[in-house]
């Protein structure tokens, strides 16, 4: 019985992500969890039509969520990020994207990136911070 459990051979065949693999004699018990990670990503398939902001103005959306992202860094401990200032941009406006703000609401963006924006630059720690603080709204207005 020893020379036919010595002669025996266990082959295991490992595919995948093996977390845990126990390969033993015949008569024992194996056991084997083979996982796999699925990531699936949802992505916003925006096809922007008349009713939509145009190029230009999403451009000029974009200039300014960089900037109020450059003032949060000056003036908060813990800034806001660009993503996040985009999807309180989107919330605003009760789109899932910005390029599909409604033509007609297009003021209503900008206004609400511009007053977040003086909000930034009127706070002590802006002033502070930024010495050239009132040079900013000449570049906001270009």
């Amino acid at each position: 019985m020893d020379d036919a459990i010595g002669k025996s051979n266990v082959e295991n065949q490992i595919n995948g992500n093996v977390s845990n693999a126990v390969i033993a004699s015949s008569g024992s018990v194996v056991h084997q969890i083979n996982t796999q990670n699925h990531v699936i990503r949802t992505r916003v398939d925006s096809k922007p039509g008349k009713e939509h902001i145009t190029l230009e103005q999403a451009s000029k959306l974009q200039q300014l969520v960089k900037q109020v992202a450059a003032a949060e860094e000056i003036a908060k401990r813990s800034p806001k990020s660009i993503r996040a200032i985009w999807a309180s941009l989107n919330a605003h406006c009760k789109v899932p994207s910005y390029k599909l703000i409604a033509l007609s609401d297009y003021d209503k963006a900008e206004t609400y990136l511009r007053k977040w924006l003086g909000r930034l630059s009127n706070t002590a720690t802006s002033k502070n911070n930024d010495p050239d603080w009132r040079k900013r709204n000449t570049l906001i207005s270009n």
